[in-house]
């Protein structure tokens, strides 16, 4: 999981060096941060965002190789930073990218004490 993060924090930091006017460029960063990664990830994106578009970020998803499975999100009235948009849909979204796992259901018996046996 760590290097999970080491991966895709060298990927971020590339794309700051890039600087925002140069979205195209980033892509090929970000592309081989996922490339890399071992973890599932949920891509969210609203369609109201005008600071990336959200195309650039469905081809990223489209044709990245990954490991394992990416998911992405369209939310509808969702602006690039959610702060502004609207919640329940946001937070749906959220959740659905968290895994759901049955309680562990464990029969616990009493070990034998050979010594009580006797007695």
């Amino acid at each position: 999981m760590e290097e999970d993060f080491e991966i895709l924090s060298r990927g971020v930091e590339q794309l700051e060096d890039a600087g925002i006017s140069h979205q195209a460029e980033q892509l090929k960063y970000m592309r081989a941060a996922l490339e890399h990664l071992s973890v599932p990830v949920h891509v969210i994106h609203g369609d109201m965002d005008d600071f990336a578009p959200i195309e650039m970020a469905e081809r990223l998803v489209k044709e990245t190789r990954t490991r394992r499975p990416i998911r992405f999100e369209r939310i509808r009235g969702l602006k690039h930073f959610f702060n502004d948009g609207p919640v329940e849909p946001l937070l749906a979204c959220l959740e659905s990218g968290i895994t759901k796992t049955e309680p562990m259901r464990q029969r616990l018996r009493m070990p034998r004490l050979g010594w009580l046996a006797g007695a």
